[in-house]
């Protein structure tokens, strides 16, 4: 048994070789990707901490829920001649697709 841990031992002591991070003359990590992303952002403190905005638009969306709840939602709007149309008209109900 103890042989055999000896054995396990020595050819982990090997792996340390292998590992791409501690080899002379390979590439080492060093936060490029980071700094990369913080020069393409208007301001790079907002990657670290966002900022609350000015203005909110809740009230319109809650409203809308609002209506859906209590059974009063608005019908949506008549397709327009200038919008695009389906290649294929939706299948009659009770007819195979």
């Amino acid at each position: 048994m103890t042989r055999l841990a000896l054995a396990a031992a020595v050819l982990l002591a090997g792996c340390q070789e292998s590992e791409p991070y501690s080899r002379a003359n390979s590439w080492q990590p060093t936060g490029a990707n980071a700094g990369n992303i913080g020069a393409m952002a208007v301001r790079p403190t907002d990657l670290i901490r966002g900022r609350s905005t000015t203005r909110s638009d809740a009230r319109q969306g809650a409203d809308a829920v609002d209506r859906v709840w209590q059974g009063r939602a608005r019908a949506l709007p008549a397709p327009s001649s200038t919008a695009p149309q389906s290649a294929a008209p939706a299948p009659a109900s009770g007819t195979p697709n």
